[in-house]
């Protein structure tokens, strides 16, 4: 007997450590309840938002209204603007996007009852198809539920594990300044240091030293065959060296909705902003879209998935036990910036050196704010 489609995506999804989210309209949240009735699904699914109206697409999924006015909200083109909000706004890796007619009421002859649109996003290799269901408002949003999770799994199937991606495949790139293997080696000793204060807070997934690093900016992700031409324009980058120190620690967004554990900077703060101004200038420059979040300095230490029991007070202890912990001697000197490629692995991300941009002297760091 052939597993059902949810739980052949989940072993997918597992596989790789990828998250995923989903969008729905017309199927009102069914995808999301398929995914959830699998046991251990929380492993991989990260959230499901419904956005039946117009005004949910826009507030929830950054949609343009100008958009859905142009092209409908039942439209190839809406269901990959929901594709973006649900890949730029949350971090996953896999992404599901539905919008459609369920009936009976609400077709015309050039939309009928039955039409969805169903779009699914693997690590940037996306797919928007077409799909026109026969049956009742409940058998299609059944069947466009089924439909939506055999096409990611068909999909997720053709992305590779690891390892570099073909020609033809995106590439996600971001800039990061690197830290030193002494400072990691003492970093790596929080989630046995901290595990039981943690705990009270939720599942930690902590950054495996290896990939500890300060980002600078993320690109996203760019077709393979365009990355020479935009490293090409940060090849005379250049910035003055400068001293960095990691201090102090905290909640994204809140102590009471807890997503990601931080440290902050002691040191280097202003220098590191001066640079993501400068990187955020040149991507400009290169036709990228301006980042809309202002830049903060910070080291990710871990992911959360929070509990929800005395979540504020739990918070307060481990971030104050957690900044008493924190080395004395973790400064270092920054002069170097690197942009990293991210493929996730059945492992998480690895990362590959794409391009390293040396400082000189010469630059001050008032030519960075120009």
């Amino acid at each position: 007997m052939t597993a059902a489609p949810e739980i052949l995506l989940g072993d997918l999804l597992r596989r790789r450590s990828w998250w995923l989210a989903t969008a729905e309209s017309c199927t009102g949240g069914l995808i999301a309840h398929r995914l959830t009735n699998v046991v251990g699904s929380s492993d991989y699914f990260d959230r499901g938002v419904v956005t039946y109206s117009n005004r949910a697409k826009t507030e929830l999924l950054g949609v343009p209204a100008e958009l859905i006015d142009a092209r409908g909200a039942v439209s190839p083109e809406v269901v990959g603007a929901m594709l973006d909000g649900l890949r730029g706004r949350f971090p996953v890796q896999a992404g599901i996007a539905v919008s459609g007619i369920a009936g009976p009421g609400g077709g015309s002859p050039e939309k009928p009852v039955g039409l969805v649109y169903i779009g699914v996003d693997a690590a940037g290799l996306r797919v928007v198809r077409e799909c026109r269901f026969a049956g009742d408002r409940e058998e299609i949003k059944s069947r466009a539920a089924d439909r939506a999770l055999r096409m990611l799994a068909e999909v997720l199937a053709e992305v590779p594990a690891a390892g570099r991606l073909q020609t033809g495949w995106v590439v996600r790139l971001f800039f990061a300044v690197d830290i030193p293997a002494t400072v990691k080696q003492q970093l790596a000793t929080a989630p046995m240091v901290l595990r039981r204060s943690a705990a009270r807070v939720g599942s930690f997934r902590w950054v495996v030293t290896e990939n500890l690093h300060l980002t600078i900016k993320f690109i996203g992700e760019l077709p393979d065959e365009a990355v020479a031409g935009f490293v090409r324009r940060f090849a005379e980058l250049c910035f003055p060296p400068f001293t960095a120190a990691i201090g102090g620690t905290g909640f994204f967004p809140s102590p009471d909705r807890p997503r990601v554990f931080w440290a902050g900077m002691a040191a280097g703060g202003r220098e590191l902003a001066a640079l993501a101004a400068e990187v955020e200038n040149r991507c400009r420059a290169a036709g990228l879209a301006a980042d809309s979040r202002s830049f903060s300095a910070h080291l990710t230490i871990a992911r959360i998935r929070p509990r929800r029991h005395r979540m504020l007070q739990c918070c307060r202890d481990l971030q104050r036990e957690a900044d008493e912990w924190l080395p004395l001697d973790l400064t270092w000197q920054v002069d170097q910036l690197v942009l990293y490629s991210s493929i996730l692995g059945p492992g998480g991300p690895v990362y590959e050196v794409v391009g390293r941009f040396p400082p000189e002297s010469t630059v001050g760091p008032e030519e960075l704010l120009r």
